[in-house]
């Protein structure tokens, strides 16, 4: 993030990165509602 403040990251650069970091998240939460044997 301070990387972008001092504008090293074009700001579609940031956008992007931060889907992917979003993506992620809800990956891991749709993952963690599974539970260690699966959705039954």
């Amino acid at each position: 993030m301070l990387v972008a403040v001092f504008g090293a990251l074009p700001a579609v650069l940031g956008a992007l990165s931060q889907e992917v970091v979003d993506l992620v998240a809800i990956l891991n939460a749709l993952r963690s509602l599974k539970g260690p044997h699966g959705i039954q």
